[in-house]
């Protein structure tokens, strides 16, 4: 993967993280407290300014209750 594929595949997860989180009313502070993350981690990650590790993506996804699965669908 070039790093420009590799910039927008986090821009886009980045994206689609922030929509669900949205879509389920919670705050970037009330998931970074869920997941014992830093608040500006998530932002990085929302923003597509940082990647992050499966364990890590796993918990953001148990916090705003959606699947992995829904999170990678389309990208």
């Amino acid at each position: 993967m070039s790093s420009r594929e590799e910039q927008r595949f986090l821009k886009k997860l980045g994206q689609r993280l922030a929509v669900q989180r949205k879509a389920k009313a919670i705050t970037q502070e009330d998931l970074a407290a869920r997941t014992e993350l830093n608040r500006n981690t998530i932002a990085l990650i929302e923003g597509g300014k940082r990647g992050t590790t499966t364990p890590t993506l796993f918990r953001i996804a148990k916090a705003i209750d959606v699947s992995l699965e829904d999170i990678f669908k389309g990208l």
